[in-house]
């Protein structure tokens, strides 16, 4: 695996663990829940994931989740979160899930995903193509007022930790009901790319319960002859999302109700988007 197992987080159900350490196993989850991220795991070794273009690069999933969340008081949703990274930087983040269909008294499965990337992506699974976005995923831009990057590692998760406070996110869900998400402390995911910009950065995710909504990257990046702290913003839900800094608004995104209605893989427009949701088949 590119990025090293230090740096892997692997979560629990309804919760999250501390780093891995020395490379010693996370705690699996017991019973339904350990059966559950199986099949978590099982649909997600059916995507094949490259960066487009004359030779298509294949992205490299890390098949432990960095975190199996859940979020009983809504619809019972139960899920993992995994990642695909390329020279140690993650290219796309998904996350396949279970939730009840209320209507139809169903538990029905979906797959999302985001692309990171700065580059055109292509998705297939089982060899159908699913997810083709054209454009970059995320967009960095330099944290206001931010010190440098401190020379060591351990420093550098600090300021991380200490720069992911700074930001606060809202979500408006579809009965316009505006609440805060909260901040997890542990990140997501903390990595050291080995080429690129970026020369480290760290995943971490704005939840309701232990479901991630909206999702922050911060990157001590190159710019120039500078190293700095940048940011960008992912979402995690189809509903309106945004985010504010100092008071001020950074980032939003507007509610995308067609991702509701979406049939797996058959919308050209849907495909093409940045964040995809769709009904697993």
């Amino acid at each position: 695996m590119s990025a090293p197992a230090a740096w892997l987080l692997a979560g629990v159900i309804l919760g999250q663990v501390p780093a891995v350490q020395e490379n010693k196993p996370a705690a699996e989850p017991p019973g339904a829940a350990a059966s559950a991220l199986s099949d978590f795991q099982r649909d997600v070794r059916d995507y094949a994931i490259s960066m487009s273009g004359a030779k298509p690069l294949a992205l490299e999933l890390a098949e432990r989740p960095l975190l199996h969340w859940g979020n009983p008081a809504r619809n019972g949703e139960d899920g993992a979160v995994f990642v695909w990274l390329k020279d140690g930087r993650p290219e796309v983040i998904g996350s396949v899930f279970t939730y009840l269909d209320r209507r139809r008294d169903m538990i029905l499965r979906k797959h999302a995903f985001h692309s990171l990337s700065d580059q055109p992506l292509t998705a297939e699974f089982q060899s159908r193509l699913i997810w083709s976005p054209k454009s970059a995923g995320v967009k960095f831009a330099p944290v206001p007022a931010a010190e440098p990057p401190a020379e060591d590692a351990r420093r550098r998760l600090t300021q991380m930790r200490s720069l992911a406070r700074q930001f606060s996110l809202t979500i408006v869900d579809l009965k316009e009901e505006k609440s805060e998400l909260r901040l997890m402390t542990q990140p997501l995911l903390r990595y050291e790319p080995t080429s690129g910009p970026a020369v480290d950065g760290a995943i971490f995710a704005y939840a309701i319960a232990t479901d991630p909504e909206a999702l922050l990257l911060l990157e001590a990046r190159k710019s120039g002859e500078v190293l700095r702290w940048e940011y960008a913003f992912a979402r995690f839900h189809f509903v309106t999302l945004t985010a504010q800094h100092g008071g001020k608004e950074v980032w939003r995104v507007e509610p995308d109700k067609d991702m509701m209605r979406t049939v797996f893989g058959n919308d050209p427009q849907q495909r093409e988007k940045i964040y995809y949701s769709v009904l697993a088949p």
